[in-house]
Parts: structure tokens; sequence; C-alpha cells
């Protein structure tokens, strides 16, 4: 599979996650905790950008890029279908807490912000992963040249 199917397949699978984890955590802010619903949000964004850095950093940086600007269309949906479920489920077993707007824009907020930290976090591992693969290299060729014949 070539690297930019590979990167809008994983642009696709995030956006359907998205979809479905940004307006959960909205609701894990509102009756949960503020804390918790950040931090699950973090979790998933630090494992997609291990699977965008495992691609060449231009299709790494499209498939990112697809991901971030079509989000608002995506949880858009998301909160339409999901929101309604989340809802129900929180009511049935305890009070249902209601965000004021000025709290509601500062999740989304926090939330776009935590997404935007992909690029970087991309491109760290990435630095990471070449860091690691170039020691075993190194090491491998001064195995390969030494006198015991690499054994």
């Amino acid at each position: 599979m070539k690297d930019i199917d590979r990167a809008m397949k994983y642009f696709l699978v995030f956006s359907a996650a998205n979809a479905i984890a940004a307006p959960l955590m909205l609701e894990f802010y509102a009756n949960i905790s503020k804390s918790i619903a950040l931090i699950i949000y973090a979790v998933m964004i630090i494992f997609v950008s291990i699977k965008f850095s495992s691609l060449p950093a231009k299709s790494a940086f499209l498939g990112i890029s697809a991901a971030v600007f079509s989000s608002p269309v995506f949880c858009g949906f998301g909160f339409i279908f999901v929101h309604p479920t989340v809802k129900k489920a929180i009511e049935g077993m305890s009070k249902y807490f209601t965000l004021t707007l000025q709290d509601a824009v500062y999740c989304w907020a926090s939330l776009a912000i935590i997404m935007l930290t992909l690029y970087p976090l991309c491109a760290v591992i990435k630095l990471i992963r070449r860091h690691i693969n170039s020691d075993k290299t190194a090491d491998a060729i001064d195995n390969a040249f030494s006198e015991d014949g690499g054994q």
C-alpha cells in the first residue's frame, strides 16, 4: 500500500474515532471529570500520532492536516448522533449536567489544542524512532566488521 493511501486510511479511521470521542469527551467533561476527559482525549491523540509517525513526513503531514481540518464536520455529525445516546445513558445513571456556553467553548478549545499537538508530537516520535533505528544500524555495522565476524 502506498504511503499516501495509508495516510488517508489513518485519516478516515481517526476522523471516525474523533467523531465519537469528541462529543463523548464533552459529556465526560460536564458530568464526570474535566481532567479525565482531557487525559483520555490526549491518550487518543498520542496513539494517533504514533500511527502517523510511521509514515514518511509528507504523507503524515497530509493525513494529519486532513484530519484536523475535517474534524469540525465529523464532530458535528458525531455530536448529532452520539450526544442523545450518551445523554440518555447518563440521565439513567445520575443527574445530567449541562455546560454553560463559556465552559463548552473552553472544552472544545481544549480539545482543539490537544488535537493540534498532533503535528509536533508526530515529529518528536519520528525523531525518536530515527534515533533508535540509527543506533541499531550503527551496532549492526560495528558487529559486522568486528574480529568475531558478528557472532
